[in-house]
């Protein structure tokens, strides 16, 4: 049996500033907007179901069409992790084809991704993972961070293959890029809280919107726990359970016309346990 005590923070500084190459684009995307299609794409409520909607995704260093997009890539937006209702990373290799993920030391670990069967174990600091773990644009170096419970997110993305040129040269075997929900320019709030099986509570709230002109701000949170769905017979322990916290913060300025200021602060710690490699049984 193994205990899983895995918490992260860090925090990120982006400023971002238009060029006029991106002002000179402007009329083309606003003419393609005006047709449904696209409209739908902003917006996959628009459509008949969330899980059948068009995503717009960032793969290439600029917002288009997911099917638009010349490489291997699956996206699974916010509304369809929701409606999926996956909790935590490893889930998602459930709807991503080729694409997969095994527990170090044990299912219920910090995850090992697999691309295309490629992936990379190494228990030392030296080495990196073929299959690149990134949030809102943020290499993640610990393998703990693959641990992290999902939500308040805008999409997920997977890209498979080699990504070296855009994400560095330890994408070998491609890239998991988590991108959160961004603040509003109108305040909007969630408040949810789920009950399951072996007395699994989970709780989501998120609020955001305008703090002052030209600040924007909005935080997440959320707590999944669940008392583990194996147990031992001879003793009554529970094994493989979770216990996990999450937050995140994120605020947006604006300091001139054309530069935008944004700092993210994120936090997760996970005290789940493992479930246990021996069968559960009794000899006479």
């Amino acid at each position: 049996m193994q205990r899983f005590r895995n918490s992260y923070a860090f925090v990120r500084l982006a400023a971002c500033t238009t060029v006029s190459a991106l002002a000179l684009a402007t009329p083309a995307w606003a003419q393609v907007d005006q047709t449904d299609t696209d409209t739908s794409a902003q917006n996959p409520r628009n459509t008949g179901s969330v899980l059948t909607g068009d995503i717009v995704v960032t793969a290439q260093r600029r917002s288009e069409n997911v099917q638009d997009v010349p490489i291997s890539i699956s996206a699974v937006s916010g509304e369809q992790l929701k409606a999926l209702n996956i909790q935590d990373a490893q889930r998602i290799v459930d709807f991503v084809p080729n694409f997969k993920a095994s527990g170090l030391g044990g299912a219920g670990g910090p995850p090992v991704f697999n691309i295309r069967g490629i992936s990379f174990v190494d228990f030392s600091n030296i080495n990196e993972a073929s299959v690149a773990l990134y949030v809102d644009e943020v290499y993640q170096v610990a393998q703990g961070a693959g641990t992290q419970q999902v939500f308040d997110l805008d999409r997920v993305e997977v890209l498979r293959g080699p990504q070296g040129t855009l994400f560095g040269r330890n994408s070998t075997a491609g890239v998991v890029h988590y991108i959160t929900r961004k603040p509003t320019d109108t305040f909007e709030g969630s408040l949810s809280a789920q009950y399951g099986s072996y007395d699994q509570v989970v709780l989501q709230m998120a609020a955001g919107g305008p703090v002052t002109e030209g600040l924007r701000a909005r935080f997440a949170l959320k707590y999944n726990r669940d008392d583990g769905w194996q147990k031992d017979p001879r003793n009554g322990n529970r094994y493989a359970s979770t216990d996990a916290i999450a937050a995140r913060g994120i605020i947006q300025a604006d300091l001139g016309p054309a530069i935008e200021f944004e700092g993210n602060i994120h936090y997760s710690r996970n005290n789940g346990q493992s479930p246990v490699q021996r069968p559960y049984f009794l000899l006479d």
